[in-house]
């Protein structure tokens, strides 16, 4: 909805509609504490836009990254001013009021008042989230210009939150407080236009979502430098049918299930890693997933021998994070130790 419409709507109830279609979207309910985030959160970003004359700007709520169950507490979408083009702004807002460094651990800050105080820094974050979109989402790597992502603190005064200030970036992790409401709402009218942005929205929820060009090449040549299975003769069968059953897809755009079986140790495993590395090769759009945390730790232990590479880390998901994946987005889904798939899950 716009940020108009957003302002239009009691901050009780607003909180109850994203708490909702959360619900929906994730099938549990959320925290409480993350419904009083959107109580008091929302209605200050909604109210600072309308102010500033970008009431029409769409906005976005906890909306979800491919591949995984990361979620962006805000998506701003509209027009660039000057070019006409598309503009999105990722917004992660904190209701904190004062925030410490923690010696030695850029990663994370020390938060007054938050039970068990240390939480990961904001600014990590906006820049993991920008990542992601720049790599996977179509809309936003043919123009990365169009994206930026900062850290809006709106109850804080900067002299109680200046430890955040020191890990800022330029482009996908710039800081605000309250104190800079100003600077923000200048920011804000830089990065957007007072026209609606209801189309720019539709653009990057409906933008295919795949590996960007950087990142395949990399995990395709660190998945190569790893190679260290022998395929014996039914799994080298298994791989070669796997990969004319994709061609075949690929080709009339009608979905195939290639099933693997065998018992314990058989190697299943083995296929799917040497599936996942000669698709990632060819370019396709490929995931490898699992139920099991440990399960699929222990498989990215063995594919890059413990250096794992940022990029490196989204070829591995797990079944909840495809559960509303859209007609697609992906080429190729390896679902390994697929026993595990159930029809619900909160993994």
């Amino acid at each position: 909805m716009s940020a108009k419409e957003m302002q239009a709507v009691p901050p009780k109830r607003l909180a109850e509609k994203v708490c909702a279609a959360v619900t929906f979207q994730i099938r549990r309910a959320p925290r409480e504490s993350e419904i009083l985030s959107w109580e008091n959160s929302l209605p200050a970003l909604a109210n600072d836009l309308v102010k500033t004359g970008l009431g029409d700007v769409e906005v976005l709520v906890e909306c979800k990254l491919p591949g995984n169950n990361r979620r962006v507490d805000v998506i701003l979408c509209g027009v660039m001013p000057g070019s006409g083009g598309d503009s999105f702004v990722v917004v992660e807002l904190k209701q904190w009021t004062e925030v410490s460094a923690i010696v030695d651990d850029p990663i994370n800050v020390d938060v007054t008042g938050v039970p068990g105080r240390k939480r990961k820094h904001p600014v990590h974050q906006v820049r993991e989230y920008c990542r992601q979109l720049l790599e996977q989402v179509s809309a936003i790597e043919r123009s990365p210009g169009c994206l930026r992502g900062v850290v809006y603190l709106h109850n804080a005064s900067r002299v109680h939150v200046d430890d955040l200030y020191g890990g800022s970036h330029p482009t996908h992790g710039l800081v605000f407080s309250q104190s800079e409401r100003d600077a923000f709402l200048r920011f804000l009218r830089s990065r957007l236009t007072p026209d609606p942005g209801s189309v720019s929205a539709d653009r990057l929820l409906n933008s295919r979502v795949r590996p960007g060009r950087a990142a395949t090449a990399l995990n395709a040549t660190q998945i190569a430098r790893r190679r260290q299975f022998r395929l014996l003769a039914e799994q080298q069968e298994a791989f070669q049918l796997a990969l004319r059953t994709v061609e075949e897809s690929r080709q009339d755009d009608h979905k195939r299930i290639v099933v693997v079986t065998g018992g314990p140790g058989s190697g299943k495993s083995v296929i799917a890693l040497e599936l996942l590395g000669e698709f990632t090769r060819l370019g396709y759009g490929v995931r490898h997933a699992t139920g099991s945390y440990a399960f699929t730790e222990n498989i990215k232990k063995t594919v890059c021998g413990g250096r794992e590479n940022v990029s490196f880390r989204d070829l591995f998901g797990y079944f909840s994070g495809f559960g509303d994946a859209r007609r697609n987005d992906l080429d190729v889904l390896i679902c390994d130790e697929a026993h595990r798939i159930r029809e619900r899950s909160d993994t």
